[in-house]
């Protein structure tokens, strides 16, 4: 059979075969005709080529999705020269970008859901017009290779990764982008106009990440766009603020999702002037003033929600487009677009009979929901009536910095208080400020307060209402004098959570594993006893959980189903029993994780599975381990513990029996692990037995970490635990 093209089949057919070998095919899903040499390469399974299923070589594209590939993907691969789409989606998979540079001709990839650790390399693919990379669990900054493809790239698909920072002005760059995909990542900052100088680019979705700083009135003159999504439903934090872009001048534009930000202002009268095909506009849930603009009543069809804001008039002439918000206008009058003032619904207007706007109670002193589009009757917030109450229960005469407070100075400029670029309070920040007593349970209504930082202040802090502050997501308490955490499990969006050096007693508190957005919880340094959960599945975002210092008791238990965890500190207690084999089962492999379980009780071998790692810090000294895989120091893992491993092997995890070092391992040429006059059993041994300052304690002694490698070392050495 002749090839679609004059080119030697024995190439592509190596390249086949090697994927094949690597990645488990034996157990594929669909392996139909691999490896059988009576068939032609395009006929094989998830194979195509220019010339059809009877050719034997020209391979054009790799359709594997979902196909139960495991391993490594060999960078064979690439020199497929005809290769144009390359489709390994949804498998057990690793890949990296070694040798693409060969795929003279790729242009579409598919490995969204495989482990691709990070994307180096990929920027030398020139041909690649159009990379899905969704769910990779990708982190950290916004990858610049992406613009080495600036002269080809058009789609790009990285919804659901962890990338972070903000979001770089190189996108100007990319003159052919038509579609950006970076739904719920965690980029930070502004917007940048940049985006909104691609005369291209038609799909621009941005939602549900960490983005704030005002918008760019550019992005109201855009040619192509269709779609424009930067919604906050989820995420709280700081958020896009300022006024509202008129998008007069897109005249695509079919969908735009703005809601649950901090946008101010009126609606412009020129508001999607050019966008007479609109589908669904939401700009809900924002701080919004003054009427509906009339100008909106040339729509003869519109759907657009605005409940949640502070709306102050809807024309009547807007109850006569009845073909207006799904035709509900038809059924339902203006009651369909907003609630009228006085009356609420839980979606600030009616789509059915079961979402009537109803009534408030009417109190005579109290005026409730003056506004068009309430969603609930409570009674507008005075924040600084709540703040002058923090200053009056917490001491405020005695503070340490009350710059003006309680004066006729704006709210936004009393020393702590950090309105953004808005003004509401959105952070309060008074930590080793004198703060005495009990914070009024009133801070939590602050609706936008996404920081509350009041540690180092002898507090008794409650959490109680703490589910009202419904934007809240970082909150340090440490060293208050904290005793227990009783109502913290209501809090709706922490992130962030820091009670170390505090008083609190008991187990584990259950609560805590309510915190489903939790990333960072620390409790070290408290008086907790007992045993830990057995699971923390609950707590599947957290990042970094530090436990130490406390008198937790009992087995170890498996950290098995934390996809994210990155740094676990259980130093310090009283743990007994075994590492457990899938005790990080599902942890990142080939990200830096940092494991401290000194100072317990444990037994036994330091588990095999933990040779998946490529850059692990374990700190297992000052317990009663009897054994140390020689897998787990070879040359593959030359970068654990900080590279220690490269330069001493075993030692630098823990120190053979006999021998002993104040750090349990070696960390230096001027740290060896001594011989011991007496004999010892276990590893990472901190002292010999009978050796001048020996206790039955297992915690260090930090004189004679300073006499041996000073104080800045010593500083670095707590700040890693």
């Amino acid at each position: 059979l002749g090839s679609y093209e004059c080119i030697a089949g024995d190439l592509e057919k190596a390249a086949l075969l090697s994927l094949y070998d690597s990645t488990g095919g034996d157990n594929w899903k669909d392996n139909q005709n691999w490896k059988d040499a009576s068939k032609p390469i395009c006929s094989w399974a998830g194979v195509t080529c220019k010339g059809g299923s009877l050719d034997n070589a020209t391979v054009t594209e790799l359709n594997l999705n979902g196909n139960d590939l495991t391993g490594t993907m060999p960078s064979a691969i690439f020199e497929l020269p005809f290769l144009e789409v390359l489709n390994v989606r949804d498998n057990d998979l690793y890949m990296e970008f070694g040798n693409i540079e060969k795929a003279e001709k790729l242009d579409t990839l598919y490995i969204s859901a495989i482990d691709v650790g990070s994307i180096k390399g990929i920027g030398q693919a020139k041909a690649l017009r159009e990379i899905h990379l969704t769910g990779n669990a990708l982190t950290g900054d916004f990858p610049e290779e992406i613009f080495d493809l600036a002269d080809s790239l058009e789609s790009l698909f990285i919804a659901y990764n962890k990338f972070s920072g903000t979001l770089s002005k190189r996108f100007g760059e990319l003159k052919k982008l038509k579609d950006f995909y970076a739904y719920d990542n965690d980029f930070t900052g502004h917007i940048p106009s940049e985006l909104a100088q691609l005369e291209n680019l038609q799909n621009l979705v941005l939602a549900e990440n960490k983005l704030s700083g005002t918008i760019n009135e550019e992005f109201s003159s855009m040619p192509s766009l269709k779609l424009f999504s930067a919604y906050r439903r989820l995420k709280p934090g700081p958020k896009l603020h300022g006024k509202l872009p008129s998008f007069s001048n897109v005249p695509q534009l079919e969908g735009l999702y703005l809601d649950y930000n901090h946008l101010t202002g009126t609606i412009p009268k020129d508001f999607i002037a050019a966008s007479l095909g609109s589908e669904l506009i939401t700009i809900s849930h924002n701080l919004l003033t003054g009427p509906v603009p009339l100008s909106l009543d040339s729509f003869e069809n519109l759907n657009i929600e605005m409940e949640g804001n502070k709306l102050s008039g809807l024309d009547s002439r807007f109850c006569d487009n009845r073909s207006w918000m799904n035709k509900a206008v038809a059924l339902y009058d203006c009651d369909a677009i907003l609630c009228p003032p006085h009356t609420y619904s839980i979606y600030g207007r009616q789509n059915s009979t079961e979402s009537v706007c109803q009534k408030c109670d009417e109190d005579p002193d109290v005026e409730t929901t003056p506004y068009w589009g309430s969603t609930d009757c409570d009674v507008p917030i005075d924040e600084q009536e709540i703040l002058e109450l923090l200053y009056s229960s917490c001491g405020g005469n005695d503070w340490y910095n009350k710059d003006n407070w309680l004066s006729s100075e704006s709210i936004c400029l009393w020393y702590g208080i950090d309105c953004g670029e808005g003004t509401t309070v959105q952070a309060i920040r008074l930590g080793a400020n004198n703060l005495v007593g009990t914070p009024p349970e009133e801070i939590f209504a602050l609706r936008q307060l996404h920081t509350l930082w009041l540690h180092s202040n002898p507090l008794d802090f409650k959490f109680k209402s703490i589910e009202r502050s419904i934007n809240l997501v970082d909150i340090r308490l440490d060293a208050t004098g904290l005793s227990d955490v009783y109502g913290v499990g209501n809090a709706n969006a922490l992130v962030k959570l820091d009670l170390k050096f505090n008083r609190i007693t008991g187990p584990f508190p259950d609560e805590l594993l309510n915190l489903e957005t939790l990333e960072f919880l620390s409790l070290t340094d408290n008086r907790l006893t007992g045993t830990l959960p057995n699971k923390f599945e609950p707590l599947s975002n957290i990042i970094s959980l530090r436990l130490g210092s406390n008198s937790f008791e009992g087995e170890l238990p498996s950290f098995d189903t934390l996809t994210q965890l990155l740094h676990l500190d259980l130093s310090n207690n009283k743990l007994t029993g075994v590492i457990p084999g899938n005790f990080l089962d599902s942890a990142p492999k080939r990200k830096p994780v940092e494991i401290d379980l000194s100072s317990n009780s444990l037994t036994g071998i330091v588990p095999f599975p933990l040779d998946e790692f490529d850059n692990l810090s374990i700190y297992l000294r000052d317990n009663k381990f009897t054994k140390l895989p020689e897998s787990l120091c070879d040359s593959d893992n030359k970068g654990w513990n900080l590279r220690d491993v490269e330069f001493y092997g075993c030692d630098a995890i823990m120190c053979p029996p006999g021998t002993a070092n104040f750090l349990g391992r070696q960390s230096s040429e001027t740290t060896p692990c001594k011989k011991c006059n007496a004999k010892t059993e276990f590893y990472g041994q901190i002292e010999c037995p009978g050796a001048l300052g020996s206790s039955s304690g297992n915690h260090l002694n930090p004189f004679f970490i300073v006499l041996s490698v000073g104080w800045a070392s010593l500083f670095s050495f707590f700040m890693c635990l």
